[in-house]
């Protein structure tokens, strides 16, 4: 009867797992300006396969950058969460470069942008949550244009460790799409 307790304790005492964040799908959108870009990284690679590449990759500076879920709760750079980001931006047989770069005739070019948000406290969120962001083609319209970059996010931290968010842009570096598991806090403070 003893070992039969001992063995019925840990039932007892265990808790149900509680999921952190919800598991409703919401809207995700993005709204912001690129207004430069620092220490840029430029290298041109002959390929043993007589295809060249020329890389740039450079860290983003953005402005005015707005993440809102579900048209309800926004989230403002510097006072809610920070950004940092960084691309690298590949020409495939480039011919003659221009600049600025991104119009350089080539045979296809691709742009990654792998970044972070990182919550602030006025959030009510802490934790931060690395993106990708993806676009592929032949010109810069290809890569910047509506719905041509696909947007994921990678693993979050913290409160947003069970975030899953999907997206794609609308023009620049805006975008829209869907998340689940956003944490359920209050509306961020101003």
């Amino acid at each position: 009867m003893f070992v039969i307790s001992l063995m019925l304790i840990p039932f007892a005492v265990a808790k149900n797992w509680e999921p952190k964040n919800n598991d409703k799908f919401q809207s995700f959108a993005v709204s912001s300006s690129l207004i430069g870009f620092e220490n840029d990284v430029w290298k041109f690679v002959p390929s043993e396969d007589a295809s060249n590449i020329l890389f740039m990759s450079a860290d983003e500076i953005m402005d005015g950058y707005q993440i809102t879920i579900d048209g309800t709760r926004t989230y403002v750079q510097d006072m809610h969460f920070t950004y940092s980001g960084r691309y690298t931006f590949t020409l495939y047989d480039p011919g003659d470069v221009v600049i600025p770069i991104f119009y350089t005739p080539c045979r296809m070019m691709s742009l990654v942008v792998e970044y972070s948000y990182t919550f602030l406290p006025a959030s009510g969120i802490q934790g931060t949550i690395n993106m990708l962001a993806i676009a592929r083609g032949e010109t810069v319209a290809d890569l910047t244009g509506y719905g041509e970059m696909m947007i994921t996010s990678l693993k979050g931290t913290g409160d947003l460790q069970n975030v899953n968010i999907k997206a794609t842009s609308t023009g620049g570096v805006t975008h829209t799409g869907t998340v689940i598991g956003w944490p359920d806090n209050p509306i961020p403070t101003p």
